[in-house]
């Protein structure tokens, strides 16, 4: 449903529900074209180039963001239980 919505190609739409960042779908076919289809390929753009990409550097930055959150709350988190004393 959310290809069709959003009218983007199927190696898209991990990327589309990792974010809320609202794109064109011009924006998404020039990440396609630019061969950004993954979460981890947009993470690793800086945000100079995603801007570029995407034409919308403010953007870019949000978008940045949103994936480096969801990561930090996808990730389990490490608790440290002191060894009882009794």
């Amino acid at each position: 449903m959310l290809r069709l919505e959003l009218g983007i190609s199927a190696d898209l739409i991990d990327l589309a529900r990792a974010i809320n960042t609202p794109l064109t779908r011009p924006q998404w076919m020039r990440l396609r074209a630019a061969g950004h289809l993954t979460v981890e390929a947009v993470e690793q753009l800086n945000v100079r180039d995603l801007g570029r990409i995407l034409g919308d550097e403010g953007g870019a930055e949000i978008m940045q963001r949103e994936l480096r959150d969801s990561n930090a709350l996808a990730r389990p988190a490490h608790l440290v239980i002191p060894t009882p004393t009794e």
